[in-house]
């Protein structure tokens, strides 16, 4: 739990309370609206959605749980930048866990991403080095 103005405010409560009780309900209001004919179809669809919703809710918890400690220890600036390796990373697991095939721009935009990232994170001391050796 992070502390703001000497209030505990607790990073975690959103992430694990919205998928828990909104998507049961939205499955309720489905089989509702469709009546008992399509149940088999829903019910395939619904365990489909269950096994990929699992997968999602605990990237999304390790996802905040990993933003919320970098957050609670080194200021926003410092960190926001970081939010562009996700493509990145998306693009590196699909490679590495799902045998994904990545043509030419995906490999140029990974480049122009990390050059973007390390102007960011390190253009002020680029510049100050140049001026040094000028």
């Amino acid at each position: 739990m992070a502390t703001v103005s000497g209030l505990r405010h607790d990073h975690f409560g959103r992430p694990i309370l919205v998928p828990l009780f909104g998507d049961p309900f939205r499955h309720a209001v489905r089989v509702g609206l469709a009546g008992p004919a399509v149940a088999g179809v829903l019910y395939a669809a619904l365990r489909g959605e269950l096994a990929a919703g699992g997968r999602a809710w605990a990237a999304t918890l390790l996802g905040y749980g990993l933003w919320t400690r970098l957050l609670s220890r080194h200021p926003v600036n410092q960190v926001a930048p970081f939010s562009l390796l996700i493509p990145l990373i998306g693009l590196t697991t699909g490679w590495l866990l799902f045998d994904e095939i990545l043509q030419t721009a995906h490999f140029i935009g990974s480049a122009l991403l990390m050059g973007g990232l390390a102007v960011n994170l390190f253009g002020t001391q680029w510049v100050l080095w140049l001026r040094k050796r000028a």
